[in-house]
């Protein structure tokens, strides 16, 4: 009886850090969703200076190709029309890759054109909570395959 109740000791000790591991994964995940949410609502309503709180001062920022830098954006988000069109079928993965970093991939297509549009989102956390450290953006029309 000793030896299994050792036995039951050391397995719970083992499986302790993986089940903290698991734990601070989807805190990161719930947390992450909650940075997504808080981002798209400022960029939506055009609060752009709590977007941009949001980005990392180094932030790597892509639109179609084009570098931005973080002021280029508050410009950009300033000066775009609102409200957005509407869109039709939107895909959204977010995941936690480690308990201070993670990424967003969002797809969405617009009812009546062939066009997607793609964006990725990296987030980092740091002393100052998180930030996005990478935007990348992309809008084309999707041509069925073997068609140039």
């Amino acid at each position: 009886m000793r030896s299994l109740i050792l036995l039951s000791i050391v397995v719970c000790l083992l499986g302790a850090p993986a089940i903290a591991d698991e734990l601070e994964f989807e805190a990161a995940h719930q947390e992450l969703i909650e940075m997504n949410r808080l981002e798209q609502e400022a960029f939506v309503a055009g609060n752009c200076e709590e977007l941009l709180d949001l980005l990392a001062d180094d932030i790597s920022f892509y639109a179609n190709g084009r570098e931005m830098t973080k002021a280029a954006v508050g410009v950009f988000c300033e000066r775009i029309p609102r409200p957005f069109p509407g869109t039709g079928e939107t895909q959204l993965r977010i995941q936690a890759v480690s308990p201070d970093a993670g990424y967003v991939v969002k797809t969405m297509t617009f009812p009546g054109t062939p066009r997607v549009e793609v964006v990725t989102k990296v987030w980092r956390k740091g002393d100052d909570g998180w930030r996005m450290e990478h935007f990348q953006s992309t809008v084309t029309d999707l041509k069925p395959l073997g068609q140039h």
